[in-house]
């Protein structure tokens, strides 16, 4: 990170040499590329208007290999690289856009080749489209769903029963269908298929408390039936 472009105006001023009717260099006020007037209050103003415009107004290349295409940003307080690195730079920016802290030496931003952007971090890949080195915080998250576990009110769906329940957990140490704690460390967690899966498993328990409703309704009849049975003959003795 310590090799550096050399100022940029002064080869922009260069260019301008070649081409003074659509060019402007003042004694004073910004300097114009392709426009006598530039925008007053800019230092460099580059204008252009053409058809087809896809290639950028401005390139930048350091073609050292391992090195980097980079320029600075230098504020009062803090100081910011942006750029790209070459094939085989270090800290993990080869072949990566990146947004540097110079202050910290620390990545801020990254993003690789197959658009997949590391925030924090240089450990990125085309598995995951984003990854972030530490927590996250924001008002709301919306996670697209193909399958909804409501087919679990479906009177044709198998409820395990209990003691299939119990049995499972006592052999796995961990409920059908969520994942072991093992698991998770070591692949995390899927937020979109864990909040199907809680609910499936929330939907199944109303089912088993709806069950057990009702075998206590019927007991307490019975209860009732017998109770009353048990009265008459008593009353018919007084």
């Amino acid at each position: 990170m310590k090799r550096h472009i050399a100022p940029v105006c002064i080869l922009l001023c260069i260019c301008t040499l070649s081409n003074a009717q659509s060019n402007q260099i003042a004694s004073t006020g910004p300097i114009g590329i392709g426009t006598t007037s530039p925008i007053a209050g800019s230092w460099l103003h580059i204008y252009r208007n053409a058809s087809g415009n896809y290639n950028p107004l401005m390139m930048l290349q350091d073609a050292l290999s391992g090195g980097f295409t980079q320029f600075g940003l230098k504020a009062t307080g803090r100081t910011f690289h942006v750029g790209v690195g070459n094939t085989g730079a270090s800290f993990g920016l080869s072949d990566k856009f990146y947004i540097w802290d110079q202050n910290a030496t620390l990545p801020r931003l990254v993003i690789d080749g197959n658009g997949s952007v590391g925030i924090g971090t240089t450990d990125i890949n085309s598995t995951y489209k984003l990854f972030v080195e530490g927590a996250i915080r924001t008002r709301k998250v919306t996670v697209d769903q193909s399958t909804w576990p409501d087919y679990v009110f479906n009177r044709k769906y198998e409820l395990l029963s209990l003691q299939q329940v119990e049995q499972y957990i006592a052999e796995n140490n961990h409920l059908p269908e969520v994942p072991s704690a093992e698991d998770v460390k070591e692949n995390g967690s899927d937020l979109g298929d864990m909040q199907a899966v809680l609910l499936k498993k929330i939907e199944e328990l109303t089912l088993y408390i709806i069950a057990q409703n009702k075998k206590i309704d019927q007991q307490q009849r019975d209860l009732d039936a017998l109770k009353k049975s048990i009265s008459i003959p008593q009353q018919l003795q007084h």
